[in-house]
Formats: C-alpha cells, structure tokens, sequence
C-alpha cells in the first residue's frame, strides 16, 4: 500500500510516536544515572557473567559520551521518519543539546512514496532548528550497496537508525548490513530495534563466529562490532539469548571499534 498516501499517513498516526518513544526510552537506558543500579544487580551473577556485564557498560558508556559529537545521522528503511525524531528528542531532553545537526540521512526503497506522504511536511518541523539538512534517497536493504552517492552517506555518518527492518526482510539484509559496516567509519554507532530478536541474535553470532556462514559473504567486517543490549534485558545477561523480550521490543546498539589495535 506504499502508492495510497492515505494508508502511509494512517501508518504514521499509529506507528511514528511509539516508534521514536521506543528509542528515546532506550537510549535513556544508557545514561549513567540509569546505569547507577547495575552493580548490585551484577552482584549476584557469577564471576564470568560479572565480566561480560562489566564489558557492556563499557560499551554503553562509550556510546553514550559518543552522542554528544554526532553531527551526521542515517536513517536505513527510515519510513516517515519516526527514528530520526526520536533521536533529535533524545538529544534535546537528554543531552541538552542546543545546536542543530548538520544532517540526517532518510534512506527507504520507497522514499519517493514517504516524501510525498510525510516526510516532506516534517522536514520543515526539524529544518533549520533541530538540524541543518535533510537529505532523501532511495535504498533497498536487500540489495548490495550499488549507489556511490549512498556510499558517501554511509562513510560520513556517525550513527545508523534501524527499527523493525531486519525483522520485515528477513535474512535478506545480511550482505547489505556486511557492507554497511565496513564502510562506515570507526567509532560509528548502529541502533537496531526489532518487535523480536531472533535477526538481531543472528547478527550478533556472524560478528563473532564465521562457521555459520550460510553464504558466500565474508562476515569479517562484523567482527569490529561490539554490542549491548538496552532493552528489558539490559541488565538481565540470561534473558538476552532468549527469543523473546518480556518488556517489549528488542533493542540493540553497536558501535565499530578498531579492531587491529585490541
């Protein structure tokens, strides 16, 4: 129904605010204040456990400083824009940032069909206060990243938004997601949110185990993912292998670290 605009505006209604809610709530879980009640939690777990959660909220803690000097943001299947709302709100409420950003990326296959249902009467909500530029162009996760121009866009951001994407194409994302890594730069940060986990722990076990290749794609750009859990089971290390969440979607964040320096 992406050709009916009247079907994309009711979409919007009902998806766009519980959608940008969801990631301002889980990047909020990353704040320090939030992150305050993890040792006495971590306590009961045993010495491994401890260490993996210690290893988390280093990774949390990192991407957390890493929001306040994001000036590029992608948006990838970004649909009438609910990711990239909740970020700017999340930096506003959270961070306190008073200046714009000086650009967000919408990528969605059929961004032509967002354009003229949403996105071109938000643009002027975000543009010039919350950020300098809106930037829309036409990308389909399930293919491989042909486009020169969205190549550029995706060297140049410092964070990608992600919601129920990988979910909705089902495995289909996975030599797409291998070049989006690769080409991004160290230090870039990934949010992957999905109604379930199953795709997110599958990207998870290419990151860190090649005999499940299952394709003819090199996995190894993967491996310079490090990741955290900031859903309902952020502090809960044996709730995150299950498939399933008991308070609500499954969120993810990942950032690129140089791995030839570890």
């Amino acid at each position: 129904m992406l050709k009916d605009i009247t079907a994309l505006r009711g979409y919007t209604r009902q998806k766009f605010h519980g959608r940008a809610t969801l990631l301002v709530e889980s990047l909020a879980n990353i704040t320090p204040e939030s992150l305050e009640m993890a040792p006495a939690i971590y306590s009961q777990l045993d010495t491994q456990q401890q260490q993996e959660c210690i290893d988390r909220i280093e990774i949390m803690n990192m991407c957390y400083e890493k929001l306040d000097n994001i000036q590029r943001v992608c948006s990838l299947g970004c649909g009438p824009g609910n990711d990239a709302a909740g970020l700017v709100a999340f930096l506003r409420s959270y961070r306190n940032r008073k200046e714009a950003l000086e650009e967000i990326v919408l990528l969605d296959y059929a961004i032509e069909d967002w354009q003229e249902a949403v996105l071109d009467d938000l643009t002027p909500i975000l543009v010039p206060d919350y950020v300098s530029k809106i930037t829309c162009e036409s990308c389909d996760v399930t293919q491989p990243i042909k486009n020169d121009t969205v190549d550029q866009y995706i060297r140049d951001s410092d964070i990608f938004l992600t919601s129920y994407l990988l979910t909705e194409t089902r495995n289909k994302w996975i030599e797409f997601i291998v070049q989006l890594v690769d080409l991004s730069k160290v230090g870039a940060m990934f949010y992957f949110a999905e109604p379930v986990p199953w795709q997110l722990l599958q990207l998870i076990r290419m990151s860190t185990n090649q005999s499940e290749k299952s394709t003819d794609i090199d996995y190894l750009p993967l491996h310079q993912l490090r990741y955290a859990w900031i859903d309902s089971s952020i502090h809960q290390p044996l709730f995150q292998k299950l498939d399933g969440r008991s308070g609500g979607p499954a969120v993810l964040l990942a950032i690129k670290v140089d791995t030839t320096c570890t």
